[in-house]
This record gives structure tokens, C-alpha cells and sequence, in this order.
């Protein structure tokens, strides 16, 4: 009798040592149950029973027998692979939190102009994340130089076409402004970018309609002036921002009309601060107003603006016009009209799709594997004028600062993997005026580097 109840009763203890579900899933969500291993042999010590063949029933199926509606097993946070940066999310998508960041490390070597000089560009490390799906958030601060919060914000996301945003971020003006960091084919903004503000405080309501064929943005802004990255206000009156950008064509999904785009973008505000100065491509101050002057009221701009990338090639390209209410001690209030235009083209030698975003090379830098990464051509032509009442009306110095800069720049960009790149950029910039006795100013070339890291 004891041979023969010896195999029932082991069998019978490895089904009690099976694992259970606390709650069982439903049914259309459970998979098949996993095969049960078969017994291992008895110790050839002990008695052997004789093998006897099970009969041909099915083992019941708990797992499948639970009602449709019962509640989905909890899943905890699981660890993601995201294109950019390392984070967690909830299974549905509820909940993600990511750290990401950028590192940019730049040589300048000036041929005339400047100072030649090694320099930690940019060191920003950035929390970002999602809460309950619609809420969204962003931490970043500037380590390089003097440290301070470059962006800090929170988005309430209802749907694509309707947010609300509020905090700390880029204002929506400047098309090459808007254009990420690590993302341009050229290591610094051209000329415009020195007549829109940077980074500015205030809150606006932004979205895509038709799968971004239309975005838009407006907002209220504490107001900078140009190029001006800011934290605080010192006035009263506020900036009123407006964007909109179209991409008309995407409609039609043709590949090579998808990336039309064009659109325009306007601010209007009351500004008493003092005023900026201008830089050059390659970083150095060319223009800035006398010291006895100063921002005395209405302050306008406007800058249409418009992109095209097919294929490998991209084109960007963007008019701005700053127009400030500027007096001083000696001089009424008068408007000052300044402006700047330029086009920059691009494209990938290699055969990858240009992009107004990241580029993801086909084959990553790998030795091992043969792989060698991307390379990008770029060309900039780019010029900005002051207006001559600056001068005429003694708001700026003459023998200090130029009255235009023009500008050229080539660019080599290897993107050894996605936003990890090395660049090359040679810069030439010539002005009329700002030199003594009524000279121009002395033409500045550069060779520009940067290695860039971006996780």
C-alpha cells in the first residue's frame, strides 16, 4: 500500500506548493498557464512504484474561470528605454518621470576679433516628467558659469490643441530661438536671435490642431528685452506674445511637402530697463547703446519665419524687427527701428532625413560593428542693421559700435550617435562702422568647436 500512495501524495504536495494568484486577472487578459514540469525520480534508495499512466482528463483551470469584470492585477513602475534620457513610467502611461541632460564643451580660436579660449558652453541637467497623464512638468538649471534656473515650468496638457503653460521657458518669437540647444547645425544662434528675448516669466495657452499642421501660441510675459534671459520685472507693465506656424501642405502626406513650413510671430510691451547690446555669431559685443540712455516706453517686434527639409536637405529661414522707444538726458524719446535677417542651409551627406529636431544617424559610431555615425554640411548668411537715429540722436556711440554686422559661417557637424556630435564652424563677420575716426570695425573669423554630450 505504501508504493502505491507514494507518487499521489508528492503530487499532491507540489500542487499545494504551487504558486496562487491573490486575485486572479481577467480571463481575455490572462496567458495560457505555463506547462507543470514532470516529477524528478524517486532516489533509487527507495522502493520503486510501478509506473502507471494518468488518464486523460484536464487539470480544472482556475485562472480561467474569473468573472470579466474583475479588477486588473496592480503593475508597479517599471524601468524605460526612452529615445533621450533614463526614467520610470506606470504601465498605462499615466505617471513618467525622466533625467536627462547637455553638455557642451567649446573651443573658439580667433583669427581676428576676438579671444581665443576653451569654455564649458552649457551643463544643464533637467528633471521632467508627467502627473495623472495630463500635467507636465520641467526643471532645468545652468551649471555653466554663474549657475541660475533656465527652465522651470508646469503644463496642463487637455488635449494636443489645448495647454496651458506657466512658469519659466523660451518665449515664442524667434524661429532659431525655439530650435533646441543641441539641435542646430550651427554651435551658435545667427544675427535675429539677438533682437527676440531668450528665457522670460509668464503663462500662456499653446497647442497643434490637425496633427500639427496648425500650433499656435499666446501668452503674457513679464517682458525681456532683446536677447535678454530673465527672472524677474522691474515694471508694472507686461509683454503680450503671439505665435503661429503653419504647415500647410502636411494634409496631402506627401513626404517631400510635409515639412513646409511657415508662420509668423509678434510682441507688444512697455519696457524701461536699461537697453542690451548685440554679439556676433561668434560671441564678441559689436553694438551697445550709451550709457546715459535708456528703454522709455512701447516696445514692438515682429519676425515672419519659415522652414523646408525634404529628404537629407533642410532650409531655415527668418526676418526680425525690433522696434524699442529709447531717450536719454540730451534726446527725446524717439522709436529705434533695428532688424535682422538670415538663411542657413543644411543637409547630410550620409543620406539621413534632415530636421528642424534630433537626427538619429543610420549607423551609430561603432568601431566594432564598422559603424561611423553622420555628416552634416551647413551654410548661414545672415546680416543686422541698427537704425541710424541710434546715432544720429546720440543714443550710441559711433566709434564704439558698428552700425550692421554681416555675416557667413560654414559648418561640419559628425553625429557619432543620436545628440552626441563633434562640430566644426568657421565664422566671418564684417561691420560698417565702430571703429575710431570713423572707421568699420574690424572684420572677425573664427573656427568654432564643440563637443557635445546629450542624454
Amino acid at each position: 500500500m505504501t508504493k502505491i500512495l507514494f507518487s499521489p501524495l508528492l503530487l499532491s504536495l507540489g500542487l499545494l506548493a504551487a504558486p496562487v494568484s491573490a486575485q486572479p486577472a481577467p480571463a481575455s487578459a490572462q496567458p495560457a498557464p505555463a506547462a507543470v514540469p514532470p516529477m524528478a525520480e524517486p532516489p533509487s534508495s527507495l522502493p520503486q512504484a510501478p509506473k502507471v499512466e494518468p488518464a486523460n482528463v484536464e487539470a480544472p483551470r482556475v485562472l480561467d474561470v474569473a468573472p470579466a469584470s474583475a479588477e486588473p492585477a496592480k503593475v508597479p513602475l517599471e524601468t524605460t528605454l526612452p529615445k533621450d534620457g533614463f526614467g520610470l513610467q506606470s504601465a498605462d502611461g499615466a505617471f513618467v518621470i525622466k533625467f536627462k541632460g547637455l553638455v557642451q564643451i567649446d573651443s573658439r580660436w580667433f583669427f581676428a576679433g576676438g579671444l581665443n579660449q576653451f569654455l564649458v558652453r552649457r551643463a544643464r541637467p533637467t528633471l521632467e516628467g508627467t502627473i495623472y497623464r495630463y500635467f507636465d512638468f520641467r526643471l532645468t538649471p545652468e551649471l555653466a558659469g554663474a549657475a541660475t534656473i533656465l527652465d522651470i515650468w508646469a503644463n496642463v496638457r487637455l488635449t494636443k490643441e489645448l495647454q496651458f503653460r506657466a512658469g519659466k521657458f523660451k518665449s515664442p518669437l524667434g524661429l532659431e530661438r525655439l530650435q533646441n540647444d543641441p539641435e542646430m547645425p550651427f554651435i551658435e544662434r545667427g544675427l535675429p536671435s539677438d533682437l527676440v528675448s531668450d528665457r522670460d516669466v509668464g503663462a500662456m495657452v499653446h497647442g497643434e490642431i490637425a496633427d500639427g499642421t496648425i500650433a499656435y501660441a499666446l501668452g503674457v510675459f513679464n517682458g525681456g528685452e532683446d536677447g535678454k534671459n530673465i527672472d524677474n520685472d522691474t515694471s508694472d507693465k507686461k509683454d503680450v506674445v503671439g505665435r503661429i506656424f503653419l504647415r500647410p501642405l502636411a494634409p496631402l502626406k506627401i513626404d517631400a511637402l510635409k515639412n513646409f513650413g511657415l508662420g509668423i510671430a509678434a510682441s507688444r510691451g512697455a519696457h524701461t530697463e536699461p537697453l542690451p547690446n548685440y554679439v556676433s555669431p561668434s560671441q564678441v559685443s559689436f553694438f551697445s547703446y550709451a550709457g546715459t540712455s535708456a528703454a522709455a516706453g512701447t516696445h514692438r517686434r515682429i519676425a515672419p519665419q519659415a522652414y523646408y527639409y525634404v529628404g537629407p536637405v533642410g532650409i531655415l529661414g527668418e526676418y526680425t524687427r525690433s522696434t524699442q522707444i529709447v531717450a536719454s538726458a540730451a534726446s527725446p524719446a524717439t522709436a529705434i527701428n533695428n532688424s535682422a535677417w538670415q538663411v542657413e542651409l543644411s543637409g547630410f551627406i550620409t543620406g539621413e532625413n534632415a530636421s528642424f529636431g534630433a537626427v538619429t544617424p543610420k549607423a551609430a559610431l561603432d568601431p566594432a560593428r564598422g559603424g561611423f555615425g553622420a555628416i552634416e554640411l551647413a551654410v548661414r548668411y545672415g546680416a543686422l542693421k541698427i537704425d541710424d537715429a541710434a546715432f544720429d540722436l546720440k543714443f550710441a556711440d559711433p566709434a564704439k559700435s558698428a552700425r550692421t554686422a554681416s555675416e557667413w559661417a560654414v559648418g561640419l557637424n559628425w553625429h557619432m550617435a543620436r545628440g552626441y556630435k563633434l562640430d566644426f564652424n568657421y565664422e566671418h563677420t564684417t561691420f560698417e562702422g565702430g571703429g575710431a575716426a570713423n572707421t568699420d570695425r574690424l572684420t572677425e573669423t573664427a573656427l568654432l568647436t564643440r563637443l557635445q554630450a546629450v542624454f
